[in-house]
């Protein structure tokens, strides 16, 4: 984390990870690339339903999916996994926490709806340090598992997953074939970060089917950030 224009490391379940926190005046920064990310439905077929999002009202929450339950049982914890892909395909992918999974708010009756907060649509965390990025990352959830209170459980169809990996990327969003940042300015990455509240904006609190924003790589003195809305 950046404390007072310095680096420093941290740990989270086992990965340690260097971190920044943009603060006004506390590093010399030099903007030097940017990412643009789309978080969008996949259409996809089963019990629960996505049906839309709300981006977070703050740096310190988490994006809300809109879910609907179209199954005559109710179901009591819901997965998803995030499918995070370039032009050229996968980026990587990562899966709701168990404590949100299995979180109250994720207790939906038969044909209900609820919103439920999803930490691994936030961009911390996302970008790979050993891993070059894209200039443009398509982010989709998808339902991979689902407990229901009759002791039944639902699994992702693994073709819906295929699916997703194999259809067109989006057009129209720029140049995306090439890496956002050279791989010798890579090498000195060291984490994403989030603005502060000086910088940033509130977005809309509307429902939405999509939405998208700006990561800006950064250079911190002589290391790397990535710089997110959230």
């Amino acid at each position: 984390m950046l404390e007072n224009g310095r680096l420093r490391g941290g740990c989270l379940l086992g990965l340690c990870l260097t971190s920044l926190l943009f603060i006004v005046g506390g590093t010399n920064r030099s903007p030097i690339g940017q990412v643009r990310v789309s978080v969008t439905t996949a259409k996809q077929q089963g019990p629960i339903q996505v049906l839309g999002f709300k981006r977070p009202q703050s740096i310190h929450e988490d994006p809300l999916v809109h879910l609907r339950n179209v199954s005559s049982v109710q179901a009591i914890h819901v997965w998803m996994e995030i499918l995070a892909r370039g032009p050229s395909g996968l980026y990587t992918s990562r899966g709701s926490p168990g404590t949100q999974a299995m979180s109250a708010d994720r207790v939906i009756p038969r044909g209900g709806e609820v919103w439920v907060h999803e930490s691994a649509l936030k961009s911390f965390g996302l970008f790979e340090p050993a891993k070059p990025i894209p200039a443009c990352l398509e982010l989709q959830p998808l339902i991979s598992r689902v407990d229901f209170a009759d002791g039944t459980k639902w699994y992702m169809d693994p073709h819906d997953r295929e699916d997703v990996l194999s259809s067109p990327f989006p057009v129209g969003q720029g140049d995306c074939d090439n890496s956002a940042i050279a791989a010798a300015e890579w090498a000195r990455f060291k984490g994403p970060g989030f603005r502060d509240n000086g910088t940033w904006k509130a977005p809309d609190a509307d429902e939405v089917d999509a939405y998208s924003y700006t990561c800006t790589l950064e250079r911190f003195n002589s290391d790397l950030g990535v710089m997110c809305p959230y």
